[in-house]
Formats: C-alpha cells, structure tokens, sequence
C-alpha cells in the first residue's frame, strides 16, 4: 500500500480553525499557558506540572459536553508532557464522533510523544467528517506515521 506524506497548510488551518472553534463555543479565551502556575507564582520548575495535574485532568477529559472536554483535552496537549499522552490515547476507543477532531488534534499535538497511539488514531480516517479526517491526517503527519495515499488524497 502506498503512503504518503499530508500537507502541512490545509490540515494545519483547519487544525487552528478547531481551536478556535472550541474557544469560542465555551465563551472564554484560551490561556496562552495553560500551565498551572507553581505556589511562588512562577511556573513550574523542570519538572513540569506535578503528577496531581495530571490525575485531575484525566477525570475531567471523560466528563461534561463536547466543548469541555475538547478544552481539557487542549489544555493536556498544550503541557507537552509524556504524562498527557495516556488520558487523550484513552479516548480514542469508542470515541464519539464529534470528539474525535479533538482527540486527534491533542495527539498530534502531542506529536511523536504520541506516536504509540497512531494505530489506533488511524482508525479515524474512516470517519465521513471533513474536520475528523483533516485532523487525523494533520497528526498522524505530527507523530511520524504515514498515511495511506488515497485518505491523503481526499484532501485535496
């Protein structure tokens, strides 16, 4: 089967046109960083945020409506952490279709860090949504997995 590589523009656009989306159906901004500040008001060290943050969000990104979720689901991604990979993976199993752009985003956000994931990622790209489909293939892109050549194709 022949694979090829997607298109960094398209997907990257519509990646961006989610975020917003989500942005605005909660009616907040998004913080431009999302990490929890440390008790001295000055971020954490470099360790990261401490393991706590991490249970907590993975409860959250389970519960609530689609816009709250996909926001956890940001706010995971947007740690950059090897600790925010399993909660956003988890979803991908039987994973409601209006979540999924969101779920594939946070991994390919993620990138290689998520790579583990693809496989199941890819199962996505059945999905008749324009928005799933361009999200997929944005991070399938971002994890280093390829893509079959004709789901790359539909794009264009």
């Amino acid at each position: 089967m022949e694979h090829a590589k997607p298109k960094r523009g398209a997907a990257l656009g519509l990646a961006l046109m989610l975020i917003w989306a989500v942005a605005s159906a909660s009616g907040q901004d998004l913080p431009l960083d999302p990490r929890p500040m440390g008790k001295n008001g000055a971020g954490e060290d470099l360790a990261g945020p401490p393991d706590e943050v991490f249970q907590e969000l993975a409860q959250l990104v389970r519960v609530g409506n689609v816009a709250a979720r996909a926001e956890v689901i940001w706010r995971l991604a947007r740690l950059d952490d090897d600790r925010s990979v399993e909660p956003i993976a988890q979803l991908v199993v039987g994973c409601k279709p209006e979540l999924r752009p969101f779920v594939a985003m946070g991994l390919g956000w993620l990138g290689k860090r998520a790579s583990k994931a693809a496989a199941g990622l890819a199962g996505f790209l059945d999905d008749p949504s324009e928005f799933t489909l361009g999200a997929t293939v944005w991070a399938l892109g971002r994890m280093g997995a390829a893509v079959p050549a004709a789901r790359a194709e539909a794009l264009r």
